[in-house]
């Protein structure tokens, strides 16, 4: 890790090349982000909680939410 670390320091100069990778990925990458930052552990366990007290409804209330996000 650390070898990738020392080697990938040659392409950040500044914040914006870290923060938004120098504003060069294309959509398909920005947009898998936003999916898997809306998937997670916590995602996971409280969707199965609500799943089981108001039934397959939360998968879509889920997915709806997902869906508005990745558009806006």
């Amino acid at each position: 890790m650390l070898g990738i670390g020392i080697y990938l320091t040659r392409f950040v100069k500044t914040s914006g090349d870290y923060f938004l990778a120098g504003r060069s990925l294309p959509f398909w990458a920005i947009a898998a982000s936003i999916v898997v930052t809306d998937i997670g552990a916590t995602s996971m366990i409280g969707l199965s909680a609500e799943a089981y007290q108001h039934g397959i409804v939360a998968a879509h209330w889920d997915w709806i939410g997902s869906f508005v996000a990745m558009i806006l």
